[in-house]
């Protein structure tokens, strides 16, 4: 549902663009008091859409840097006149129930100097609204009274108004009755006689209108000739409202006469409070002032009607700017980092309160990183596209995953906590686009992860080494008993003394003991030294003469007889001829 744009004076949507800028413009309407400034330190920032006024502050939260000159000049010749406002009150204003708390005023000084309880009837403001307690108050200059004498003095109409909790009293009301007293108007018409005695129900004034300082309320003022004042609030009309000086029902008629309203007065959004003039007995002053969030502040040149009111009610707020703020990122040297940014923008002032759904949001790359490079994202998860991003490509809309990646230069990495790179961003909803936010990259050395990657290596290796070392043991124990038992076997099946003193059989493997092998090298030597004694004999016999050799024949040695030489003999065996001759 679209907000009524007929007879719009002003509206004062307070973005958070506009606040940290420190300038208010208004966003609509044809006649407006310019733009509202703040003051040093009076308000502060909130995530979304409004202000807060500051609790300690010099004066008020926010003056215009235009006069009302243009405003009184249109209400002037409409006589009729609507203010909206959508605001949240705090919790200490709620509390604080003995003083009443200016939201906004249109007046002269009402910037500098504040706001008292009397400051009406001494033509210092033309309008007020303020809160007491849960309470809302509005005051407004109506005409001027000449009294009896004479004197002409400014009237003033105020109301307190409260929630109808359906419990009624007697109580005075202001209906054509036997008078009391002169009136105090200079012409009292037919269907108004103030201070008439009239008995009627009316509701008793203990219903609170601000009950949480959670909540959002929209408030809606609207004033016509010959009607009573209108107040309604979240589209209800609050029909219990008082008259905080005489205490009784204030819903008679009324007629604004704006003429009387000062033209180089400004508007000032959470004025001071200011302690009473001499003479003055009622209300005390606060100590700083309002201090609640105000929202949207709008102005027509007519009275809206109930419809009318629903409407600009159902069309809420305007759709607060994305946040994207300030954060950091570690990156590691030479490595390419994959960028959410996703989770980095949010509206969480329309999470928390608008009635409609949320607007999905776009972001985008405003600037480039100085150092390194970036590269758009391919949605497969790799290092992402090869050509890097120029400033040509500015502002880059990313995908809706909101996935970039980054690729540091090589062999860069930062110096202690300090960042080696920056980019900018930022999102928008389609309605408005968010300040933009910096990124900021600190390189990490490779060397910590190269580390522990390498420690992780020895650990793996160190175990592979163990079990190969475990296996080779019992492969070798295993050879070991295998050996070990073959020579028992060979042992068991010792060869025969006569394969033992062959040639084949000698230089074959043996498994004696050392003792035997000692015996058989003796057997051996005896053996050789017989084998050249008959030798040297055959030879002799071969160079002598025939006879002689007859003559002198004598029995050969048995070569066979070696096999009589017991091995297993001690000391030294025979040898030589007597060995032969034996």
């Amino acid at each position: 549902m679209k907000r009524v744009v007929d007879g719009l004076l002003f509206e004062y949507d307070f973005r958070r663009a506009d606040c940290v800028a420190g300038v208010f413009p208004p966003s609509g309407g044809h006649a407006t008091f310019g733009s509202l400034q703040k003051a040093a330190g009076g308000i502060s920032c909130l995530d979304g859409v409004g202000v807060q006024a500051a609790t300690a502050r010099p004066a008020a939260a926010l003056v215009s840097n235009g006069s009302a000159a243009r405003v009184l000049s249109a209400l002037v010749a409409s006589s009729s006149f609507t203010l909206e406002l959508w605001m949240s009150s705090a919790e200490e204003d709620i509390a604080n129930t003995g003083s009443r708390l200016p939201i906004l005023a249109l007046g002269r000084g009402v910037a500098e100097h504040g706001v008292a309880e009397a400051d009406c009837y001494e033509e210092r403001h033309a309008l007020l609204v303020a809160q007491r307690g849960a309470f809302l108050e509005v005051e407004l200059l109506e005409q001027l009274y000449t009294d009896s004498r004479g004197t002409t003095s400014p009237s003033c109409f105020a109301a307190e108004a409260y929630a109808d909790t359906g419990e009624r009293s007697l109580a005075l009301s202001p209906a054509l009755s036997l008078a009391l007293s002169p009136a105090p108007s200079p012409a009292p018409s037919p269907d108004r006689a103030p201070f008439a005695l009239t008995l009627s129900p009316t509701p008793v004034g203990t219903g609170a209108v601000f009950s949480s300082a959670e909540a959002l309320y929209h408030v809606v003022v609207t004033a016509a000739p010959h009607a009573p004042l209108r107040i309604y609030v979240d589209a209800v009309q609050l029909t219990d409202l008082q008259d905080p000086l005489r205490h009784f029902p204030a819903t008679y008629p009324i007629d604004v006469d704006f003429g009387l309203w000062p033209p180089e007065g400004v508007l000032a959004v959470a004025p001071k409070t200011r302690p009473l003039s001499a003479g003055r007995l009622w209300g005390k002053a606060a100590p700083g002032g309002w201090s609640g969030r105000l929202h949207m502040l709008a102005a027509y040149s007519r009275a809206l009607s109930s419809e009318q009111v629903a409407a600009n009610h159902a069309a809420w707020l305007v759709d607060s700017a994305p946040l994207t703020p300030d954060e950091s990122v570690t990156a590691t040297e030479d490595a390419p980092l994959r960028l959410d940014m996703a989770p980095r923008a949010s509206t969480p002032f329309d999470a928390a309160y608008s009635p409609r759904p949320p607007r999905p949001l776009t972001l985008y790359i405003s600037s480039l990183p100085a150092l390194g490079t970036l590269h758009a994202d391919d949605g497969t998860g790799r290092a992402g596209a090869e050509i890097a991003l120029s400033p040509r490509d500015l502002p880059l809309e990313l995908p809706r995953s909101g996935f970039v990646w980054y690729r540091p230069p090589k062999d860069v990495h930062s110096a202690g906590a300090e960042a080696s790179a920056a980019l900018r961003y930022f999102a928008s909803n389609g309605v408005q686009a968010s300040l933009p936010g910096t990124l900021s990259l600190t390189l990490t050395l490779t060397l910590t992860l190269t580390l522990a990657l390498t420690l992780t290596l020895t650990l793996t290796l160190t175990l592979t080494l163990t079990l190969t070392l475990t296996l080779t043991l019992t492969l070798t124990l295993t050879l070991t008993l295998t050996r070990h038992a073959l020579h028992r076997a060979r042992r068991r099946q010792r060869p025969s003394r006569g394969n033992a003193l062959r040639g084949g059989g000698l230089r074959g493997r043996s498994v004696l003991i050392p003792a035997a092998r000692h015996r058989r090298r003796l057997a051996c030597r005896q053996l050789h030294r017989l084998r050249l004694t008959v030798a040297r004999h055959a030879a002799t016999r071969r160079s002598a003469p025939v006879g002689r050799q007859r003559a002198r024949r004598r029995p050969q040695p048995n070569v066979h007889a070696v096999h009589h030489i017991k091995l297993g003999s001690r000391g030294r065996g025979r040898s030589g001829r007597g060995a032969a001759a034996g």
